[in-house]
């Protein structure tokens, strides 16, 4: 928020619904910087959330792993894939 002047949702789901995020499925469209997406708990349609590298990359940030780079092809990930969202540059 200091650095780029911009405010997201806390939380995965809530950045997955926010009007600030504009949602899209195929990943072929990521670009750096782009939130991506997964379902990782059976009970909740949104429960992680990556920002996008490149080069099919992400960083992302677990309690038990802490901050780490992943790949969306690795099985775990492509399975649980859910969307990717870009956040917009401008709000009316």
């Amino acid at each position: 928020a200091e650095v780029y002047l911009i405010e997201i949702p806390r939380t995965s789901i809530q950045q997955f619904f926010t009007e600030k995020v504009e949602l899209f499925k195929s990943s072929k469209y990521l670009s750096e910087g782009d939130l991506v997406f997964f379902r990782t708990m059976d009970n909740k349609f949104i429960s992680h959330v990556g920002l996008y590298l490149h080069n099919e990359m992400f960083v992302n940030s677990s309690s038990s792993k802490g901050v780490s780079i992943a790949s969306l092809k690795d099985p775990y990930w492509r399975k649980r894939y859910v969307a990717a969202g870009r956040l917009k540059t401008s709000m009316p």
